[in-house]
């Protein structure tokens, strides 16, 4: 949303009001608030709103957010799309309102009152999740280290997610070509009638 309202403002500045909405964000509002009004004499039956015609709005704001991006488009239509914009948020805000999903507090605080929520329920304080990540960290640092010291002495170690650490032998690849004339060894090549040993 934090988009759209950029992008909303740099083109109101220029429009003084003058703009209308288009024709199709009127048709999607006027199908919003039906679908809603129809879901919700239906014994509140609200989770069909979210899925119908609110789906479609959302579908057609982010059309709307691509068609308003290209340059190509003229002011006039570019002040059309923005005013259908904020209408059809208008509508939205409206319908999600009444349904009580609209919360008043920013992403911010939002997500401090859901850390407060989930710090009460593990019954932890948050110096003691900040120390633990701290701790995860160092733990990180020194599996890094060994990871490393083994690697250079000619051992992988792979973590297989849920399960253990596996190790297999690593060879380092050498940067210098390897000469024509070598041969690779081809145990499979023992076992072929030409390379047969009696």
């Amino acid at each position: 949303m934090l988009k759209l309202w950029l992008l909303i403002k740099k083109h109101l500045k220029d429009d003084n009001g003058k703009s209308e909405q288009t024709s199709e964000a009127k048709c999607v509002i006027k199908k919003l608030w039906k679908d809603f009004e129809v879901n919700m004499s239906d014994d509140l039956n609200s989770p069909p709103i979210l899925r119908g015609a609110f789906q479609s709005t959302m579908k057609f704001i982010n059309v709307s957010i691509t068609k308003l991006k290209k340059t190509q488009q003229g002011q006039q239509e570019k002040m059309a799309l923005v005013v259908s914009l904020l209408e059809i948020e208008k509508a939205a805000r409206g319908i999600l309102d009444v349904l009580g999903l609209l919360t008043p507090l920013s992403y911010a605080e939002f997500l401090k009152e859901m850390k407060q929520k989930a710090l009460a329920k593990a019954q932890l304080g948050e110096e003691e999740v900040l120390q633990n990540i701290e701790e995860r960290k160092m733990r990180r640092k020194v599996s890094d280290n060994i990871r490393g010291s083994l690697k250079s002495r000619g051992i992988s170690l792979m973590d297989i997610p849920g399960k253990d650490t596996l190790w297999r032998p690593s060879f380092e690849c050498s940067s210098q070509p390897i000469p024509r004339k070598a041969t690779l060894w081809r145990p499979w090549l023992l076992y072929t009638s030409k390379y047969k040993f009696h």
